[in-house]
């Protein structure tokens, strides 16, 4: 199924950018020639969520592909936007490495090795995720995460744990903004 622009969104968000830090649940957008396999994903947003951490923020679009698979695209450095999205979990014990060697990892540091390829620890820290459906400034999550990446920078891994939960992994790839499509902006939300 393709994705077509319904002109009758158009007005109703005349006030709003037709870029994609606006796009809120119920938002439709595509995406073509994600990751190794050069995939073509149509993707229905159903969250949105701001991360913050200290000065710096980002936002990150939660939803389902047309396939019914989970899907998630981050959304960085508003002008020029930093992107990556996926839609692939992988299970965090297969990483052969445990929360303990997360915490004494530097940057630079390479620190396990997935499927053929080395990965280097690039950045992490901790942030506070609001719900889009929040109306609460109090109402957030505090969240520690480490982002990986290869050498040559094409596939991402970020680890993320919440308070004292299981760690949980997932694989993502740089897009640039001219792989995206909006279809529709969804709802309004900050």
């Amino acid at each position: 199924e393709e994705y077509r622009r319904d002109p009758s969104t158009t007005q109703e968000h005349r006030n709003r950018d037709f870029s994609i830090e606006n796009v809120g649940p119920e938002g439709k957008i595509s995406i073509s020639g994600l990751g190794v396999d050069n995939e073509f994903l149509n993707v229905t947003i159903n969250e949105k969520t701001r991360h913050y951490e200290g000065d710096n923020f980002w936002y990150e679009l939660e939803g389902e592909t047309s396939k019914g698979d989970p899907f998630w695209l981050q959304i960085e450095s508003i002008n020029p936007y930093q992107l990556n999205c996926g839609n692939e979990e992988v299970d965090f014990n297969s990483l052969g490495i445990s929360t303990r060697d997360l915490e004494m990892y530097h940057v630079g540091d390479k620190s396990f090795s997935l499927e053929g390829e080395d990965f280097n620890l690039e950045s992490g820290g901790e942030a506070q995720v609001y719900a889009s459906n929040s109306e609460d400034d109090e109402d957030f999550r505090w969240y520690r995460y480490w982002n990986f990446t290869t050498a040559e920078g094409d596939v991402y891994l970020t680890v993320q744990q919440v308070e004292n939960s299981t760690p949980e992994a997932t694989v993502s790839y740089p897009i640039e903004l001219s792989q995206l499509k909006i279809f529709e902006l969804g709802i309004d939300v900050e």
